[in-house]
């Protein structure tokens, strides 16, 4: 019994501790793609977690199959992403994920459980110690080359030609040429300084997103003042706008905490 409680809390720690800090990145991404990851990684930690202690801890001095547990234990993780992803669609989205912890919850749980059942099930006769080693340093090696490429492939993806399209689709204030790249938002980002006046920059914007057939979301909106560390103010405001599936935001920062002037950010993403 011991040794199943053992492989439980090894499994539940190894869940936890591989699920938070890909999870906490969803305040940069789509949850689309950082749900699934981050209870792939979740799934990959609680296996190797359980594997490990299901074989030095084992009473009959059997080992457990790592690699088998691993891909059954990720598969079900992935299931689990699937369906939190279905069920986030449903009416019973409020019920069941009214908070984040709630969204972790289950799937963890079942993680969990499925670690610690192909733990007990996919045994063998201990061998040397190496090989395991060798095959948990791929597996993990492996998973930190998926969750990097897959963010990559997700800021790539966020910063599409449709957004730079249009961002570029009418002549900024000043003329200044802007670069579209990924804001780690979900969105195309760019930013620049100027020495006019914020209020003016605002409005070119304001007259130029209406003239081309934007929606004003909040007009006007509330200037907002502020300080930094060293306590030098500085004000800000923004505006956004939509347009078929896009919004547009831009907003400013003026004051004596910005250096040279007025910096004004641009940033583009699906409604």
């Amino acid at each position: 019994m011991w040794f199943r409680v053992a492989v439980a809390v090894g499994a539940l720690a190894g869940a936890i501790v591989g699920i938070m800090p890909v999870f906490v990145l969803g305040l940069s991404f789509s949850e689309l793609i950082v749900l699934p990851l981050s209870l792939g990684v979740a799934g990959l930690f609680a296996a190797v977690s359980a594997a490990w202690i299901g074989t030095l801890f084992s009473p009959d001095r059997s080992a457990t199959r790592l690699l088998p547990t691993v891909a059954v234990t990720d598969l079900a993780a992935l299931v689990m992403a699937g369906l939190t992803v279905v069920l986030q669609a449903t009416p019973l989205a409020g019920l069941l994920f009214s908070r984040n912890v709630y969204l972790l919850a289950l799937p963890i749980g079942v993680i969990t459980v499925v670690a610690v059942l192909a733990t007990a099930r996919l045994r063998r006769p201990r061998r040397a110690a190496l090989p395991d080693l060798a095959r948990t340093s791929a597996v993990l090696l492996l998973g930190a080359v998926v969750v990097v490429g897959v963010l990559r492939l997700g800021l790539e993806l966020s910063c599409g030609a449709e957004q730079k399209a249009v961002m570029r689709a009418f002549p900024h204030y000043g003329r200044v040429q802007l670069e579209p790249e990924p804001g780690g938002l979900g969105d195309c980002f760019a930013s620049y300084t100027t020495p006019d006046p914020p209020e003016r920059v605002l409005a070119y914007y304001r007259e130029t997103l209406v003239g081309r057939g934007w929606t004003l979301v909040e007009s006007p909106v509330p200037v907002q003042t502020g300080a930094d560390s060293e306590g030098s103010a500085f004000s800000s405001r923004s505006l956004r706008a939509v347009r078929d599936a896009f919004s547009f935001e831009v907003g400013y920062e003026a004051g004596v905490a910005v250096i040279g002037g007025t910096y004004v950010y641009l940033r583009v993403e699906r409604s």
